[in-house]
């Protein structure tokens, strides 16, 4: 009876955790909104660079300020927010694009030497960042059709684009 009760238990939580979890996930992208974002393989190396050790970043926000600026060449990026254990949000100048960077606590299970370990950490999550990486001389090839694109678009009174 005991066994029973502690199954119907462990399904009844698994279900709320589950709710749980895919509420968090509809807040954060209501909170960040979803995005898609090219870059390329320069600036994603940069914004990696950038990130400091998640669990010193959740046991001391201030460690943020000490990285919070990077100039790569013409591109300028900069840590805009962050919120422990929700992500940081990270501004690319002169192209005006805001990166989110999910920060959340994982719990990783390894067998180590015949050793079940559950280790209780903080990473950075970069798979609802909606980044997509290409090389760099794609991106440029990008960048010159966009600009190309509302050059004309602006020549031909179609857009009027004020920054």
């Amino acid at each position: 009876m005991k066994k029973l009760i502690k199954k119907i238990a462990r399904r009844v939580l698994r279900q709320e955790l589950s709710k749980l979890d895919s509420d968090v996930k509809y807040y954060r992208e209501k909170a960040y909104g979803k995005q898609d974002v090219i870059l390329p393989t320069l600036l994603v190396d940069g914004i990696i660079r950038m990130l400091p050790d998640p669990n010193e970043a959740n046991r001391n926000p201030m460690v943020m300020k000490r990285n919070s600026k990077m100039s790569m060449g013409i591109y300028e990026l900069s840590i805009t927010e962050f919120h422990p254990g929700v992500g940081v949000t990270i501004l690319v100048e002169p192209l005006h694009i805001r990166i989110t960077i999910t920060h959340r606590r994982d719990k990783l299970q390894a067998n180590v030497l015949c050793c079940n370990l559950d280790v209780d950490t903080f990473c950075w999550d970069l798979s609802h960042s909606g980044l997509r990486l290409v090389d760099d001389r794609t991106f440029a090839m990008i960048a010159e059709f966009s600009v190309s694109s509302v050059n004309v678009a602006k020549e031909a009174g179609l857009l009027d684009y004020k920054k």
